[in-house]
């Protein structure tokens, strides 16, 4: 399970975030809520209230193209948002974000299981492991390939068939296959 962030502060990459639906596994016991990173920089639960973030908050999107942000607060306030690289979290000390937790039940709808998120998860994990760079990897879940009859294989994760079908074609690449 995940929740879902909308992000009105501005973005490094210049993405207009506007109707963006990120998600996130940052909030501890994650239940499908919806939060707002606001444009003054605080992060908002569904019915307005502070959440007072302490540490960074990862979330990613799938719009055109992978992306990955992290979003810093001290004290509940944003310090910067950035685009993830491997050397980003450096003097961070909290991988999950520290805040006050609210149960509101949440408005999203077609949310994945927890089953098929932890899928998702996976098969992104096998494509870092097969390719031995994050760069690289998402290049390639985003590319179209004959072997996935011409699909993106982020496009195929939606489904447990799909992620099959991606792990097998993984597989074959990872064994010296890459017809």
């Amino acid at each position: 399970m995940y929740d879902e962030i909308c992000c009105d502060a501005p973005l490094p990459d210049g993405l207009d975030a506007k109707g963006t639906i990120f998600q996130t596994k940052s909030f501890p016991d994650a239940y499908g809520a919806r939060y707002t990173i606001s444009d003054g920089g605080r992060v908002l639960d569904a019915r307005g209230v502070d959440m007072e973030v302490d540490g960074y908050i990862s979330f990613y999107a799938n719009k055109d193209v992978w992306r990955e942000y992290q979003a810093y607060f001290r004290d509940g306030n944003l310090d910067r948002i950035a685009v993830v690289t491997d050397e980003l979290t450096k003097g961070w000390h909290f991988g999950v974000a520290k805040c006050r937790i609210s149960q509101v039940p949440s408005a999203i709808f077609d949310t994945p299981t927890e089953t098929e998120a932890c899928s998702q998860d996976e098969v992104l994990q096998r494509a870092y492991s097969v390719f031995g760079d994050t760069t690289r990897a998402r290049a390639w879940m985003e590319t179209p390939i004959q072997a996935l009859d011409g699909h993106p294989p982020i496009n195929l994760c939606a489904s447990l068939e799909g992620r099959r079908r991606v792990i097998a074609t993984l597989k074959k690449i990872e064994g010296g296959d890459f017809s």
